[in-house]
């Protein structure tokens, strides 16, 4: 069942990574000068990393505890 788990966790991980990989937005002359960021898009690009961060941190943990567990048995 722990296998499964951190696969699922991978899987999930890998998924948040790859939708925020590519997407920061870059500032420009014209986005500069508009003094306006686009405060939706920051704020959904910094929901998905978070959510990969976690994902990725509750996947290291796993990984960690099974492999203490196993070299325990």
């Amino acid at each position: 069942r722990k296998e499964e788990v951190i696969s699922e966790l991978r899987s999930a991980t890998s998924l948040a990574l790859q939708q925020t990989h590519g997407q920061i937005p870059c500032l420009n002359s014209s986005d500069k000068a508009g003094g306006s960021p686009n405060t939706g898009k920051s704020v959904a690009l910094k929901k998905r990393l978070k959510k990969a961060s976690v994902l990725q941190s509750a996947q290291q943990y796993l990984q960690e505890t099974y492999n203490k567990n196993k070299e325990g048995n």
